[in-house]
């Protein structure tokens, strides 16, 4: 089975697949919005995105605004699931006081259930219909890309009379949300000046498939709806290697300049801990990292990723400058390459595992260094420690905090593993 994922990714053309873009491109003519209430003083509208095989997507839309934003003209987009509840309230006022900027949610992406499936489950039987029909039409990242950018001209229209017309756009979601967070990074839409995928470690499915495999024996059973339908050897055809190629965020990784924050748990069941290693190198554009320890793909309490995702979205805004971060691991050291302003501490984290698997290993800070007072210019203070060998298989990133733009965050490294000698 690994030398048939090995080639999903040949027979790719020169260029992108035509796919995506065709779909974005076709009319709708079911597209409309309206406000329809308020939710604790909180505007919320109603979206019909599109017609999907025969059926209107509905979405709704919570919208807000902080009394004074740090920049005009850009708003972060938050693309969920469901229906608005408690919860995502919280997040949307936490997320506009942190960035300071309008925010809204969008919510219903996917439509769901339909034929009784959600999630993954509904997600595999779309790819089993394109591969028995042959339709572009089907895989349901496409019209779950095209209601996050009707989501956008539904916002753009609505804030168009305010004393903050809406232009422009920084988007995030997690897990299947931070999929289509990618692919509307793909589409091609200048309003997109920042995108911040949150748990979808899985670009270069080829590669990540067969590391899988190699790490654990055996696919995460996060992905068994995939899995359960032989979709892996059924990519070992012509239409299969297309669809590889039509949903994997990697074939689009040369359309996707905007800066881009990556933001995973440490102990996600869905990917192996060092995935990122498989395609960072090859992303291009401004790119940043964070690895939450201790966290699955819920990434804990979120405060970690708030903080890092909403000082991102100033930066995007034009309102403060994103630090870079560069650290390199070596055997017993680590030391920092390339730091921007603001860096404050210097931290090594580090699991321990018997095996490959890191997934329930406990993550722990085994090197520290502060800066006092945080750096004023990049590149100020590049500390290096040492933190000793291991019998173990050993799972390590830098952690870099910064205070910048009156916000306090961290960076990090993509994972290293280290296998025991």
């Amino acid at each position: 089975m690994i030398s048939t994922l090995a080639l999903l990714l040949v027979g790719r053309s020169s260029g992108p697949p035509r796919e995506l873009q065709n779909y974005l491109r076709r009319p709708e003519p079911a597209y409309s919005w309206r406000r329809i209430e308020n939710v604790q003083n909180l505007p919320k509208l109603k979206l019909v995105s599109q017609t999907w095989q025969g059926m209107r997507w509905e979405h709704e839309i919570i919208f807000a605004s902080p009394a004074r934003p740090v920049a005009t003209g850009t708003a972060v987009l938050f693309v969920t699931g469901g229906k608005p509840g408690v919860d995502d309230l919280m997040l949307l006022k936490t997320v506009v006081d942190q960035a300071g900027l309008p925010t809204a949610v969008l919510f219903d992406i996917p439509n769901q259930p339909i034929w009784g499936m959600s999630e993954d489950d509904l997600i595999a039987h779309t790819f089993e219909k394109y591969l028995e029909t042959g339709d572009p039409t089907w895989p349901l990242l496409f019209p779950m890309v095209k209601s996050t950018i009707k989501a956008m001209d539904a916002i753009v229209a609505f804030t168009k009379t305010s004393s903050n017309p809406i232009k422009n756009f920084v988007v995030t979601g997690a897990s299947k949300r931070g999929w289509t967070t990618w692919l509307v990074g793909a589409a091609g839409d200048k309003r997109v000046k920042g995108i911040a995928p949150l748990v979808i470690d899985n670009l270069n499915v080829a590669a990540q498939m067969k590391h899988q495999i190699e790490s654990w024996g055996k696919y995460s059973e996060q992905i068994e709806e995939y899995t359960k339908r032989g979709l892996q050897a059924k990519l070992d055809t012509a239409e299969g290697r297309k669809l590889a190629a039509m949903v994997d965020p990697y074939s689009y990784r040369s359309r996707v300049t905007m800066p881009t924050l990556i933001v995973n748990g440490a102990n996600d069941r869905y990917w192996t801990v060092d995935a990122l290693s498989l395609y960072w190198g090859d992303l291009k554009q401004p790119k940043y990292s964070i690895v939450v320890p201790n966290a699955g793909h819920d990434l804990g309490d979120l405060q970690w990723a708030i903080r890092g995702v909403t000082a991102f979205a100033r930066a995007s805004a034009g309102a403060m400058r994103m630090p870079a971060l560069e650290a390199k691991i070596e055997a017993e050291t680590a030391r920092i390459v390339r730091v921007g302003a603001g860096f404050s501490t210097m931290r090594v984290w580090a699991a321990e595992s018997e095996s490959r698997d890191f997934r329930e290993s406990q993550w722990s800070a085994i090197a520290e260094v502060k800066i006092d007072p945080p750096t004023s210019k990049p590149d100020a203070s590049r500390p290096e420690v040492r933190f000793g060998s291991s019998r173990k298989n050993r799972a390590l990133f830098v952690e870099a905090e910064f205070q910048s733009g009156g916000l306090r965050f961290s960076l990090t490294t993509p994972v290293v593993v280290q296998l025991a000698r």
